[in-house]
């Protein structure tokens, strides 16, 4: 258990999901949005879509490759 520094209540913790949210791996590091700048960049996988897509300006790109030539003509 631990206590919120904004409403002091007691939260429980699982020590082992701490662990896995600080391991860094390519899948987790956070790709800044390269059209709007204010938005992350996640992929989408879900039954019938798979894309990169940022939730704040709504632009998606079909690849990775695409999302990457995207980063690269900033």
């Amino acid at each position: 258990m631990t206590d919120c520094s904004i409403c002091y209540n007691s939260i429980p913790v699982v020590p082992t999901g701490l662990m896995a949210a600080t391991k860094e791996t390519k899948s987790e590091v956070a790709i800044k949005c390269p059209i709007c700048g204010d938005g992350i960049v996640s992929y989408i996988d879900d039954e019938s879509e798979k894309f990169w897509g940022c939730g704040e300006c709504g632009n998606i790109w079909n690849s990775k490759e695409d999302l990457d030539k995207a980063i690269s003509t900033l």
